[in-house]
């Protein structure tokens, strides 16, 4: 059963909440869906999308610190959160591993 949502087992059909994508992308370990057992990965498009995320993360950080005097303890954080959050969130998973 394959879907093109997002967060979505390609396995079984089972959504992944964000909370449950962002724990096991935080991992580093081979994602496994909680519902079926069955191995998940992200899509090269997913990956793609998360190097774009980072860049834009990396220019939101100097365009801060460059036109404020809000210390980068405080705005890396933030924008690190935000970066979890949003990428989370826009996962696609495959049951291939691709490359990009």
């Amino acid at each position: 059963m394959k879907s093109t949502a997002v967060r979505v087992c390609q396995n079984c059909g089972e959504k992944w909440s964000v909370w449950e994508t962002w724990k096991k992308e935080l991992s580093f370990k081979d994602k496994e869906c909680n519902h079926c057992g069955e191995k998940q990965y992200m899509t090269a498009a997913t990956k793609w999308l998360n190097v774009i995320w980072c860049i834009l993360s990396v220019v939101i950080v100097l365009q801060v610190k460059e036109k404020t005097s809000v210390p980068l303890s405080f705005i890396f954080p933030v924008v690190l959160f935000l970066f979890s959050v949003g990428s989370s969130s826009l996962i696609r998973l495959s049951n291939e591993k691709q490359e990009i």
